[in-house]
């Protein structure tokens, strides 16, 4: 968190990350099953592989979300795994209103 000299206003670093975002779903090519291995840009923590078929998959889908670029996004993320989780995600507010702004069906 900074705060604005200007303003003096409170900048949070949430209100300001550049949430990637496809330009469509069906860019999201990743796997729907087995195990992934997270790069050490999107999460340098303790436990960079998940299973896709089981509950890490919420934890981990949203570091993607949070830090991943375009590129993480095709290769890592599911379209079908991430409809199918959306709900459950826990994300920044900005980063969900992002994603269904592009996309409303996953608001639905």
């Amino acid at each position: 968190m900074t705060e604005d000299a200007g303003s003096g206003q409170r900048i949070f670093v949430r209100d300001t990350v550049p949430y990637a975002v496809p330009e469509s779903l069906e860019e999201l090519q990743g796997p729907d099953h087995g195990i992934v291995e997270l790069p050490v840009s999107v999460h340098w923590g303790p436990k960079s592989t998940f299973r896709v078929d089981s509950s890490e998959v919420l934890a981990h889908y949203a570091y993607v979300l949070n830090a991943g670029t375009i590129d993480d996004l095709r290769t890592i993320l599911n379209r079908t795994v991430l409809e199918r989780s959306w709900p459950a995600l826990l994300l920044p507010a900005r980063c969900r209103r992002l994603w269904e702004a592009k996309f409303p069906q996953l608001a639905a």
